[in-house]
């Protein structure tokens, strides 16, 4: 019961941006994770009811338009929400793999809300699913035009869903984000915990000195400096995926969440799914949602695979110096290259430990 509770829940919130592409997503998750068909049954009327109260009122959809021949990398940026008619923060990225978050933004969980987070649903097919959830909530009807809607919680200030648990690269994280939140709460800068825009990797080369401060780029250097058997441009391009999502972590932001690099943004199945916190890190998406499936030793088979980013143009062109500070950043042309999911393969031994994820990842035949 608690689980379909939180299924529907799930779906109570999602329906606000629903899409084809992402109602097949979320199904597709439930079917693999619930296959109960009361609840398949139950979010399939949901769905036909919705249908029926935003016929009138939503706009044209643009993933729905099949006729069209508008491909991805074609569609608009942002996407209109059938309950308000506003613009999503999600966009389509022709550098994301086939079914990422961006054709279907992230389903957030839910589990008890706080006081001030109860706020009625006013629109109806809100109220709809909600009865389906918790019979006897009452259905109030659609908002009056031109009324003003707020949904409960924007995407960006929804966290995924981490399993609590004690290993050594969960201890890391979560130790840091302790230690970070301690500062800030004690009158530390916002701004000088996250650091700046731009990837500063110069403690991935040099030791830290006492006038390096506590920062995320700093931790997430000292972090992957020590992973000697990975390949170097691998860390590097670990050190951003650790300092964007880090970022967004601690300072949950419309701003933080952009940052993130389209290969690195939750996909649904890690807000509806408890997991190591470490795979909300791993810029490999396939590889996060088989992890979430089915929890294997990455950590060993990925540099033993032969994980690349297939970066040829050597360090000089990967990092460089910052003309204020003279410290080392990694190079715009270097962070485009490790955001482009093509860019990224591995060795097809692979294969062996996670053979669900064939077709999806470029591999290398050695």
């Amino acid at each position: 019961m608690l689980l379909q509770n939180r299924t529907l829940t799930a779906l109570l919130q999602a329906v606000q941006f629903r899409s084809s592409s992402q109602v097949e997503t979320f199904i597709k998750c439930i079917r693999e994770n619930e296959p109960s068909q009361n609840i398949f049954a139950t979010i399939q009327q949901c769905l036909r009811q919705f249908d029926d109260t935003a016929t009138d009122s939503a706009p044209p959809s643009h993933e729905d338009d099949d006729q069209s021949g508008t491909q991805l990398h074609d569609r608009p940026s942002n996407r209109i929400c059938p309950t308000c008619h506003q613009p999503s923060l999600m966009g389509a990225a022709a550098s994301t793999p086939p079914g990422s978050v961006q054709d279907s933004p992230g389903l957030p969980v839910a589990g008890k809300q706080d006081p001030q987070e109860e706020a009625p649903q006013n629109d109806t097919s809100c109220q709809l699913v909600a009865q389906q959830a918790q019979p006897g909530i009452s259905v109030e009807g659609p908002n009056p035009r031109g009324s003003s809607h707020k949904h409960g919680t924007p995407l960006y200030g929804i966290q995924t869903l981490v399993r609590q648990e004690k290993t050594p690269l969960s201890d890391i994280i979560t130790g840091f984000m302790d230690s970070a939140k301690t500062l800030i709460s004690c009158g530390a800068s916002l701004s000088g915990v996250l650091g700046s825009d731009t990837i500063d990797v110069e403690q991935f080369f040099c030791d830290r000195t006492q006038e390096d401060g506590l920062t995320v780029s700093g931790w997430a250097c000292e972090l992957w400096r020590s992973f000697h058997d990975w390949d170097v441009y691998v860390r590097l391009a670990q050190i951003l995926a650790y300092t964007t999502v880090m970022r967004w972590m601690l300072d949950p932001t419309a701003l933080s969440y952009a940052a993130i690099p389209d290969i690195l943004k939750p996909r649904p199945i890690q807000y509806m799914v408890p997991h190591h916190i470490a795979l909300d890190f791993l810029p490999l998406p396939p590889l996060r949602e088989a992890l979430i499936k089915n929890l294997r030793d990455w950590m060993t088979a990925l540099p033993a695979a032969a994980l690349s980013v297939n970066w040829a143009r050597g360090m000089d062109e990967a990092v460089i110096w910052g003309e204020s500070n003279r410290r080392r950043l990694l190079s715009r042309d270097f962070m485009e290259h490790v955001t482009n999911y093509q860019n990224w393969s591995i060795g097809e031994s692979i294969l062996g430990a996670f053979p669900e994820v064939e077709g999806m990842i470029r591999l290398d035949r050695i």
